[in-house]
């Protein structure tokens, strides 16, 4: 990137942050596809420090995209209310939570977004859901089953109720608020100066905050060394690792415990890590590569030149397949 911090800013007086984060509603269709999946394990252990409950917490996502991280956790019945800034990627994210009358996403930077709980629209009879058609009866809706008459939706029970009233939390505090707020692979993007204030007021006394970012990891053996291979071609175009670069390994992925502490609005921070392998075809990865705001930024002739040369030199291989390895951590606080 030239050198650019992700908050420099350009002679448009927009941020580099602000202009790379509106690339990803250019690939709005492949996104789901394209990205991949977090494994279970990390769902499993983001439920287990917020002790949130499918039917009794309504749950806030920041970033949804297309709905990579909502679907695991709407198929396990819980109520979200998602944010997007892109246009694009909020249509496609409604068109793949169509069958979950308890998601609603809405368009709109979540720096400035004033919803909060209890306005998970829905109605028990078919009809809208958020903008997303479903059809009664109990026909299909995107690829999940629905019921008639209050019935299953997804995974996700749908009671009879006003459109408008909520479907999440119990507000046993006099408060309200959402009982976990969490980002994935998102937090980063969002204004620094903004965003723990900001969560901090949307979710309940006690409620939960949590992120997490997918991250291309290189394992201390047993890795594939098609990486380290292609970073002349990464030279070549002007888009190689700064001097000094030390790829990250799943032990060192660096966790955000520091900065959620020095925020003052959240204790008992937890961290867990998470780390897997995906294979890929050279189309495949080259699907993938497009949807980094890295490669939406270069020039065509860069994209031409890298792509040309993970077909030619992926295509001397025997199964013509790459391995990428995939780490996360899960960064999970309470709030004060």
């Amino acid at each position: 990137m030239g050198g650019w911090g992700l908050g420099s800013f350009g002679v448009d007086g927009i941020s580099e942050r602000e202009r790379l984060r509106r690339t990803f509603d250019a690939v709005a269709e492949e996104y789901q596809g394209a990205r991949p999946e977090y494994p279970d394990a990390l769902y499993e252990a983001l439920i287990g420090l917020t002790g949130v409950v499918a039917g009794r917490d309504e749950l806030c996502e920041v970033g949804c995209a297309s709905g990579k991280a909502t679907l695991p956790l709407a198929r396990r019945g819980f109520a979200i209310s998602c944010v997007e800034l892109g246009g694009a990627l909020a249509a496609e994210a409604r068109r793949n939570l169509a069958g979950f009358a308890r998601v609603r996403v809405e368009h709109a930077d979540f720096e400035s977004w004033t919803g909060g709980v209890g306005h998970v629209d829905y109605e028990s009879r078919g009809g809208r859901v958020g903008d997303a058609e479903s059809e009664s009866r109990g026909g299909r809706v995107g690829d999940a089953e629905s019921e008639s008459r209050g019935g299953r939706v997804g995974d996700a029970e749908v009671e009879s109720r006003t459109p408008g009233e909520s479907g999440g939390t119990v507000r046993d505090d006099g408060v309200g608020g959402f009982g976990l707020l969490f980002a994935a692979t998102a937090w980063h993007w969002i204004d620094p100066a903004v965003k723990y204030r900001k969560a901090w007021s949307l979710l309940r006394p006690g409620g939960h905050l949590a992120f997490w970012e997918a991250t291309h990891v290189f394992p201390e053996s047993g890795g594939d060394p098609f990486f380290a291979e292609i970073q002349d071609v990464y030279d070549e175009i002007g888009s190689g690792m700064p001097t000094g670069w030390v790829s990250p390994t799943p032990a060192t992925l660096p966790d955000s415990r520091a900065e959620i502490e020095a925020s003052g609005l959240f204790t008992d921070v937890a961290v867990r890590r998470f780390d897997w392998e995906v294979r890929y075809t050279a189309d495949e990865y080259i699907r993938l590569l497009e949807t980094f705001s890295s490669n939406l930024s270069m020039e065509a002739w860069q994209r031409d030149r890298l792509y040309g040369e993970i077909r030619r030199r992926l295509a001397l291989r025997p199964d013509g397949l790459l391995r990428r390895h995939w780490g996360t951590v899960l960064n999970v606080a309470r709030r004060q």
